[in-house]
């Protein structure tokens, strides 16, 4: 345990020293080291937390298998389902047997904000939460660190940065979010985080989602990842230091010096940007509570000012592109990137945790969109359309096992399909407007309590999932290894192959 102290202090270190001078865009590190090693000095607790869970003590390693969490977006309603989910998965021990959490939009503010406490008793962030949102969570006037917001701003502002409105929107959220740390909150970075996950491991590798919107309309949007300690996606052809943000990159190299690292409030602040919304964003990817109010509003300021707002954005981010002139950048012309909420493209952040390298085999959802109290799922539907489109694995989610939680009667899906991930899905069961951004105790804990319920009364679901998951990669394993023993050369098909005697010398030794 010392030394893997030693090794996280010492990686920390030479990721600080990074940052002091220019840095290059990371063309084939995938995962990044930090990563890697994260998930490294998890591994020992992840494959016995497993273990635990399928009552099987002996099962290798290797057949094990690999589990995350998605958690949707819905402002409030996803903040609060979020952690209600993390709640009930934290008391069946599920949270130290997932290695990754990708979370957009309203579920990143709970999983920022958690993580920037450094609490590892989700409990005691329940209460905390929970008298934060008896009053308006923007309502101006409970503001009370306004000068701190406003030093926050000049700071950026005399670095020559542009002031966003997500810096500004996200500024707000964090002070109302975390009022209680006397204006220390606007200074709080990922820096924070990384610092945290050095220390501890308690928590499943996060991955925050924004999308990119350089070519819409005629283009689909394109996902990028930002966790504590790397940006990027393939569609730019790499990766860069999160810190590293918001500087100027050329030719795949910082220039100039570095821009201070981004704040965790601007962040959260871009992760919920849906009110950049277009229109046709409105028509494409919008439940049918919002798309009449919000083409109302849209309409009405398009009117105002003259514009037509069918494909144009208000108050969109606007990053410099750090593939800027890049050789396998798919933007490489384009100085800016045009960031927004993830939940415009779909509200389920599956695509950073489709990367091959990551190899995840159980997929566990809290999809907290509207609607979904209903049925229907359109956003699990478009996961699925997406990684038909690029080729993935996924079930058909033709023939879902259904569960009724008794204490609830709220229900939950199971998706196995043969060599296909497997998804268990728990849709978000109160319904709450999105645009709610004020509720009462006893609606907080309707909807926190509820989702708690359901997914800590799935213990035995889950369990058997994971067991039956482990069984077929089991049986995968030793298929292969029956199969490759008896190769021979001419072949024999039995295991005096000349590789099935290499196999029992090594057996033997």
């Amino acid at each position: 345990m010392k030394k893997q102290i030693i090794f996280s202090i010492a990686l920390l270190s030479f990721y600080i020293s990074s940052l002091q001078s220019n840095t290059k865009v990371s063309t084939n590190s995938f995962p990044s080291p930090w990563e890697q090693n994260y998930i490294k000095q998890r591994s020992t607790m992840e494959k016995n937390t497993i273990r635990e869970l399928i009552n099987d003590s002996k099962i290798e390693g290797d057949n094990l298998p690999t589990i995350a969490m998605i958690c949707s977006g819905g402002g409030c309603r996803a903040m609060i389902a979020t952690l209600g989910f993390l709640l009930g998965a934290q008391e069946i021990n599920l949270i130290n047997a997932t290695r990754y959490i990708s979370v957009l939009s309203g579920s990143t503010w709970t999983t920022g904000v958690l993580l920037a406490l450094q609490e590892n008793n989700i409990s005691h962030f329940k209460d905390y939460l929970k008298n934060k949102m008896t009053t308006n969570l923007f309502d101006m006037n409970q503001l009370n660190n306004i000068d701190d917001v406003g030093k926050i701003l000049f700071k950026k502002w005399s670095y020559n940065e542009n002031i966003q409105f997500s810096d500004i929107y996200g500024s707000v959220l964090i002070s109302r979010l975390m009022e209680d740390f006397n204006g220390k909150e606007q200074k709080l970075k990922f820096k924070n985080i990384r610092e945290y996950l050095s220390k501890n491991k308690s928590f499943p590798f996060p991955i925050f989602n924004t999308v990119i919107a350089n070519q819409r309309p005629n283009n689909p949007y394109q996902w990028l990842e930002i966790n504590p300690f790397t940006t990027g996606c393939d569609y730019l052809g790499g990766f860069i230091p999160t810190s590293y943000f918001e500087s100027r990159f050329k030719n795949g190299e910082s220039k100039g010096r570095p821009y201070p690292e981004e704040t965790l409030g601007s962040f959260l602040g871009l992760f919920g940007s849906a009110y950049s919304i277009t229109s046709q964003d409105a028509d494409d990817h919008t439940s049918s509570e919002l798309i009449d109010g919000i083409n109302e509003i849209l309409g009405k300021i398009g009117n105002y000012f003259n514009l037509d707002l069918t494909n144009q954005r208000l108050l969109a981010a606007q990053i410099n592109n750090f593939s800027y002139k890049m050789e396998h950048s798919n933007l490489k012309y384009d100085k800016k990137l045009t960031l927004v909420d993830a939940g415009m493209d779909f509200n389920l952040p599956f695509p950073p945790l489709f990367e091959m390298e990551r190899n995840i085999d159980i997929f566990i959802v809290c999809d907290a969109t509207s609607g979904t109290e209903i049925g229907g799922y359109q956003e699990l539907n478009k996961a699925k359309n997406y990684a038909r489109k690029n080729n993935i694995p996924f079930p058909n989610l033709n023939d879902p096992q259904i569960i009724i939680d008794p204490a609830t009667s709220k229900e939950f899906l199971v998706y196995e399909e043969s060599g296909k991930p497997t998804v268990i899905y728990f849709p978000n069961p109160t319904a709450m407007a999105t645009l709610d951004f004020e509720y009462t105790q006893d609606e907080f804990d309707e909807l926190c309590n509820t989702m708690a319920s359901i997914v800590s009364g799935a213990k035995d679901i889950i369990s058997k999932t994971i067991k039956n998951k482990t069984k077929t990669k089991s049986d995968e394993s030793s298929w292969f290894y029956e199969d490759i023993i008896s190769l021979d050369y001419p072949e024999t098909g039995d295991r005096n192959g000349w590789f099935g005697k290499l196999i029992s010398s090594c057996e033997i030794l």
